[in-house]
């Protein structure tokens, strides 16, 4: 009774879907939503983040002396010496910290030369309008 229960049910999955037997492929392409998505988490996640990881390597090994850079925290300096994974940054005058490679986030470029030649046309622009103001009261 089970045997012919079990064949009525293949007979009518037959009769329905003349494809039946062609589908047992059919569980890979379930798949193929899956692997779309993890090129996709590949190229828009990983790759990227293996790049920078690179850039930044090559950026630490590249560091010499003289190199104004940012220390992880903020901290702003110019390398005074370079050992094997310690960097001495001096962040004013008289203060030197020793940072290990690493900690190095980047290095200040001529790009950022600009923006603090823009902070200190403004700052000159102030004192400017500082003694033109004390000027002007003198005149009246």
């Amino acid at each position: 009774m089970f045997v012919n229960i079990a064949n009525a049910a293949t007979e009518t999955t037959a009769a329905v879907d003349p494809d039946a037997s062609s589908q047992i492929g059919g569980g890979l392409t379930s798949f193929i939503p899956m692997i779309l998505i993890l090129v996709v988490f590949y190229f828009l996640l990983l790759r990227p983040q293996m790049k920078k990881q690179k850039e930044l390597s090559n950026m630490v090994t590249s560091l010499k002396v003289g190199d104004k850079v940012v220390a992880a925290g903020g901290m702003i300096g110019i390398i005074t010496k370079i050992e094997d994974d310690v960097v001495h940054i001096e962040t004013s005058k008289d203060v030197i910290m020793k940072v290990v490679k690493q900690s190095v986030t980047d290095k200040l470029n001529k790009d950022n030369s600009k923006a603090e030649a823009s902070k200190d046309k403004v700052v000159e622009e102030k004192k400017e309008l500082k003694v033109e103001s004390k000027v002007s009261k003198k005149k009246k």
